[in-house]
């Protein structure tokens, strides 16, 4: 098999079929990946200019490490029922690895920041609708998953853009309903036999609530570029561990081998760490607010009517369209920040957004806050939320643009019960079981930004604050 090879600071080179760059890859969709930043982080580390589309050649590259380890691992286990999926077993490693490289083919420029743009009821129907004029089973399991908006926007894409590519092409060699499922997370509800256990296993390698290849990716992807001391992952152990598990219930689902426990543990802190303290970083909540402020503002402007809807709509990946001398087609960071530039002298948000002379936070972080804080309960806290506007203006005089009040959450991961399986010895068990101690919760606060002349007035205020009951 012809293959090009890709240098990537986090796995080193990564291999992948010829057929899949031409096809793939080298389309304008998956191009678009290049201009699209990964995270919102990058005003915080200045060398975090990772894209998309690096993500997601560390997602294919992950997905072909788990993939081999898995099929080796369940043949030596489960010889005479997986004998199906070995006979296919070009099928499901196309359609898998495809799904890993399509899995973000739709992200919103800006990422994770502006994907509520996408505001899009219509989406399974569409999806469902694209699937039918193919001939393609549209399985009625769709209907109780719940994909995030720009998982539903690839799948439909994948439909749309390559379907005739994979008839084509790859002619039976994969099948674009289970990338479908992959990408949206989708499994069966009804297990059928060993196979359909076994695609449930790969979508769940993919798009899971716990470990999987993306999650895994990004998590190592964040860290190296940020530069942040986080902790280590041996992906190797990880993935070679991995393996389909029998329950009491006679059924299998995707687990781990014992020797694999230590990792997951460490994935779990490691994924906790860079939303505690990178991706919920004060500077990092201001810049992303301070974004969508300032493409609010400018869609407010009487001759701006329906500009961001045109923008984030579903033609823009297929066709393009012209809005106010603005001309859009496969939209991408530096679309949206070319059409910000025209009001820079008329929105202040965007002067700040470029200029980045930001307000400066009283606290930095939950930790300050919770320290500041540490006699109230949480729904005192809420108060002090609550009422925090009404004191700056009243009590310390401040005008509205003095100051800015911003929710953030430290979205914390828990392994809940039966999310992660282990499997020690002859028997199973559930990784939240193990280490249920340690379970830790998701936590919300607030940041109070206030523009650097009245900085001097933080302890006074929190002083204050603090008198709220």
């Amino acid at each position: 098999m012809n293959e090009k090879v890709f240098k990537d600071p986090i796995h080193g080179y990564i291999s992948i079929p010829s057929s899949y760059c031409e096809y793939i890859l080298d389309t304008p969709l998956m191009q678009r990946l290049r201009n699209i930043i990964q995270t919102s982080m990058r005003v915080l580390y200045p060398s975090a200019h990772h894209d998309r589309f690096s993500h997601t050649l560390g997602t294919y590259h992950l997905g072909s490490i788990a993939f081999h380890h898995l099929l080796k691992n369940i043949e030596e286990k489960y010889p005479r029922l997986c004998k199906d999926i070995i006979k296919n077993h070009i099928k499901y490693r196309h359609s898998f690895l495809i799904a890993c490289l399509l899995h973000d083919c739709a992200h919103s420029p800006f990422s994770h920041t502006l994907e509520h743009f996408y505001k899009f009821n219509d989406l399974p129907n569409d999806l469902k609708n694209e699937m039918s004029k193919r001939d393609i089973n549209f399985s009625e399991d769709y209907k109780f998953c719940k994909p995030k908006q720009h998982e539903l926007m690839s799948a439909l894409m994948v439909v749309k853009i390559f379907s005739s590519v994979f008839e084509n092409i790859f002619k039976n060699e994969c099948d674009i309903n289970l990338i479908v499922r992959c990408i949206i997370g989708c499994p069966h509800r009804i297990k059928e036999n060993f196979t359909f256990e076994f695609e449930n296993a790969i979508i769940s390698l993919l798009n899971s609530n716990a470990i999987d290849v993306d999650k895994l990716d990004y998590i190592m992807r964040d860290t190296l570029t940020s530069g942040f001391n986080n902790m280590s992952i041996d992906i190797h152990r990880l993935l070679s561990a991995l393996t389909l598990i029998k329950l009491e219930s006679e059924s299998f689902v995707l687990g781990f081998k014992k020797n694999a426990l230590s990792v997951i543990q460490n994935v779990i802190t490691a994924r906790n760490y860079l939303y505690e303290w990178i991706y919920c970083h004060h500077k990092v909540v201001y810049e992303k607010d301070l974004l969508i402020k300032s493409i609010e503002a400018v869609e407010n402007r009487e001759e701006n009517k329906g500009l961001i809807t045109c923008f984030f709509s579903k033609d823009m990946f297929e066709i393009g369209k012209e809005f106010n001398n603005y001309y859009f087609f496969m939209p991408t960071d530096g679309d949206l920040l070319y059409m910000l530039k025209k009001y820079y002298n008329e929105i202040p948000e965007i002067k700040e957004l470029f200029s980045r002379k930001h307000k400066k936070s009283l606290w930095k972080s939950f930790a300050e806050y919770d320290m500041d804080f540490k006699l109230k309960t949480d729904a005192t806290r809420r108060n002090i939320k609550d009422q925090a506007f009404e004191i700056l203006i009243d009590k310390f005089k401040l005008l509205e643009e003095d100051f800015v009040i911003l929710d953030a959450k430290a979205d914390v991961k828990e392994i809940n019960k039966n999310e992660v399986f282990i499997e020690i010895d002859k028997g199973c068990f559930s990784f939240e079981n193990i280490f249920e101690q340690n379970r830790v919760k998701s936590f919300d606060f607030f940041y109070v930004y206030l523009n650097k002349e009245f900085y001097d007035k933080k302890n006074e205020i929190i002083k204050y604050f603090n008198k709220v009951n």
